[in-house]
């Protein structure tokens, strides 16, 4: 598997690899799905109507990954997680499980999340770790998006996405909501072809 991240333990040795990462996804949309097929660390996904925020909670204390990749549609300030939405009032509503991650870092692979530094500074807050959000629209550079995280503290460290370079290159989507008519929809499409108008 390609390099996740980088990370040196207390005696400090190098360590790299997927089975210290967990993808945590929204499998909904289809172009999620067809993503996580190249996924290079292990992939976990709530059972529709899960609470997702709890749902998180206990896959990561069975698996007590240091690196948790969140990949999901979005936009500033919220994420859309398992036919609901993680912002600032369910980070509040779910602190005392946030407190509970014992993660290291926790990447937001979800478009323009980054713009609300309120939401990125809670979750930070909440669960003790460093978290990386982008600012921009996640996903292929012909959107106008990228793959690249900014960092919520000083020390910002390479966060590298969890997927295989190839499918990256040919995955012509985005992390973005989609509107239909002004209607909410969930299909999550982002490329054009089904959306009446895109918000990325």
């Amino acid at each position: 598997h390609p390099m996740l991240y980088t990370q040196y333990d207390d005696n400090g040795t190098f360590e790299a690899g997927g089975e210290r990462a967990l993808i945590a996804a929204d499998q909904s949309s289809s172009e999620i799905r067809e993503l996580l097929r190249a996924a290079t660390a292990p992939v976990a996904a709530p059972h529709a109507g899960e609470d997702p925020l709890a749902w998180i909670t206990a896959e990561l204390a069975a698996r007590r990954p240091r690196v948790l990749h969140l990949v999901a549609h979005g936009e500033p300030g919220r994420i859309y997680f398992g036919n609901s939405w993680i912002d600032r009032a369910a980070l509040i509503a779910h602190a005392d499980q946030l407190r509970l991650w014992h993660v290291e870092t926790i990447a937001l692979w979800s478009c323009r999340v980054g713009e609300d530094k309120e939401f990125i500074e809670l979750l930070a807050t909440l669960t003790g770790a460093k978290v990386r959000a982008s600012t921009q629209a996640i996903g292929h550079s012909s959107l106008s998006a990228t793959w690249q995280l900014d960092g919520s503290d000083a020390n910002v460290t390479t966060v590298l996405p969890p997927f295989n370079s190839e499918t990256l290159a040919n995955w012509q989507n985005s992390l973005a909501r989609v509107y239909f008519n002004k209607i909410f929809k969930g299909t999550g499409t982002s490329n054009g072809r089904e959306a009446s108008s895109i918000t990325i």
